[in-house]
C-alpha cells in the first residue's frame, strides 16, 4: 500500500522526508506552506550562526556581525527593513555585476535612448528646471572645495589645446561683434568712466557684496555688463549707457546671459 503522506526533498541535505510540520517548519508565503529546508538543516544553520545582539546584523556574504543602522542600507521589502548585505559587500556585488554585464547594459541603454529620445530629453529638462537652484548650489560648493584641483586641470587643458581655444574665442568674438552691431545704441569711454564714478568704484551686483573693484597697475579691474544680455534678442537689448553697468569679473561670469530678474543673487530687478 502506497504512503498517502506527501513527500518533499530538502533543498540543503537533499533527503526526501514527509512534508509535515514534524520535519519542516511552516511558511505561509510558499505554495506548499512549508519551508524548503528541513528542520534538521535549519537547526544546524542556527547553531552555526548564533543569535545576534539587538541592534546588530550579520552580513549574509562576509558573515561578519556589524552595527545594523550604520553598516546596512535600508530595504523596505525585508522584515527588518535593512539589506541583507553590508555596505562594503553591496559595493563589491554591484561592481561585479556591472563589469559582468557592462557591454550588454551599454547597448541596452543606448537602444532605449534612441527609441525614447524625446521623452528622455523632456524628462531631463523638467528635472533640471525643478532643481536648478539646488544643483547650482551643489556645484558651487564642490568647486569651492576643490578649487586648486580645478585650477590645475584648467591650466593643463589650456596648455594642451591652445589652438582649439584660440579658434573658439575668435569665433565667439566675431559672433558677439555681429550681435552688438545689430543692437541699437552706442557707448563711449567717457561714459564708462562716469559710470565708474557713479557706482563709487564698486560692483553693481549684490552677489559679491557690492565689492570694491580691484586695482592693478593703477587701473580698476571690472567688466562692462549689458543688463539685458546682447544674446537675448527677444528682450530687445540696447548698447547704450542706460543699459550698461560695471560688474566685477566673478559676478559678470556668474550672471552669464541671464536678465537681472532671472538672477536673484544679484539683488537687482534691472
Amino acid at each position: 500500500m502506497e504512503n498517502s503522506v506527501p513527500q518533499r526533498k530538502c533543498t540543503k541535505c537533499k533527503e526526501i522526508k514527509p512534508a509535515t510540520s514534524e520535519y519542516f517548519h511552516k511558511d505561509s508565503t510558499r505554495e506548499e506552506k512549508i519551508r524548503g529546508i528541513c528542520k534538521v538543516c535549519a537547526n544546524d544553520a542556527k547553531r552555526k550562526h548564533p543569535i545576534v545582539t539587538k541592534g546588530y546584523k550579520r552580513c549574509s556574504k562576509c558573515k561578519e556581525v556589524k552595527l545594523a543602522n550604520v553598516n546596512f542600507a535600508k530595504n523596505a521589502a525585508r522584515g527588518d527593513g535593512l539589506h541583507h548585505y553590508c555596505l562594503e559587500c553591496s559595493k563589491i556585488v554591484k561592481r561585479e555585476r556591472y563589469y559582468k554585464d557592462h557591454e550588454q547594459s551599454k547597448l541596452k541603454n543606448r537602444l532605449y535612448y534612441v527609441v525614447m529620445k524625446d521623452r528622455v530629453n523632456e524628462r531631463d529638462r523638467l528635472y533640471h528646471a525643478r532643481h536648478r537652484t539646488e544643483r547650482n548650489e551643489r556645484h558651487r560648493k564642490y568647486h569651492a572645495a576643490n578649487r586648486e584641483r580645478f585650477t590645475l586641470y584648467h591650466r593643463g587643458y589650456v596648455e594642451r589645446n591652445k589652438e582649439k581655444i584660440r579658434e573658439i574665442r575668435r569665433r565667439a568674438h566675431i559672433n558677439r561683434r555681429a550681435r552688438k552691431s545689430g543692437t541699437p545704441g552706442i557707448v563711449t569711454k567717457t561714459q564708462i568712466q562716469e559710470q565708474l564714478k557713479r557706482q563709487k568704484f564698486r560692483c553693481y551686483y549684490a552677489a559679491c557684496g557690492f565689492a570694491k573693484f580691484e586695482k592693478r597697475n593703477g587701473k580698476y579691474v571690472f567688466h562692462v555688463d549689458h543688463t539685458i544680455p546682447v544674446s537675448r534678442t527677444e528682450l530687445q537689448p540696447r548698447n547704450d549707457i542706460s543699459h550698461l553697468v560695471l560688474a566685477c569679473p566673478a559676478c559678470n561670469i556668474q550672471k552669464n546671459n541671464k536678465a537681472p530678474w532671472e538672477w536673484p543673487e544679484g539683488g537687482r530687478l534691472f
